[in-house]
């Protein structure tokens, strides 16, 4: 349990997968409730939080630059492609003052928030207008139009 159980804002890096899109994703652990340990396709990350913010690495390694390098230095054997320690040593990650990584962060959350919001009143049409197309077809067939 200890090896492998986590920490809040420990970083979970999928090691191997079949999709290039997916291996190398970074999975920012926030926490749990519970002990919560992670397996063996998946690599562990600790961020040093005198020099990162563990959200912002998680940012940016999700983000194209580092995802083009990911893809590029990945390996695929028998249709799964993987990534190592190594590999993921190489990605790329501004060294920036961590008061900037915190407005970076911030920023980021707030358009997270903007999309959510779209979502959920997407969804709240789309029911709508669902809801409408029976009366619409009715109305349509009865020649009410």
């Amino acid at each position: 349990m200890r090896n492998y159980s986590l920490s809040r804002g420990e970083l979970l890096f999928v090691r191997v997968n079949g999709s290039l899109e997916i291996v190398g994703g970074c999975i920012p652990f926030e926490g749990a409730g519970e002990t919560v340990c992670f397996n063996d396709h998946l690599i562990r990350v600790r961020i040093d939080p005198n020099i990162f913010d563990w959200r912002y690495v998680s940012a940016i390694s999700n983000g194209p630059f580092a995802r083009d390098y990911i893809q590029g230095v990945s390996i695929t054997t028998a249709g799964q492609f993987t990534i190592n320690q190594s590999m993921l040593a190489g990605v790329p990650i501004p060294v920036i003052p961590l008061p900037e990584q915190r407005r970076i962060v911030a920023y980021l959350d707030g358009l997270q928030a903007k999309v959510d919001a779209l979502k959920k009143l997407q969804a709240e049409t789309a029911a709508e207008l669902d809801a409408l197309l029976p009366s619409i077809l009715s109305k349509a067939f009865r020649g009410e139009l």
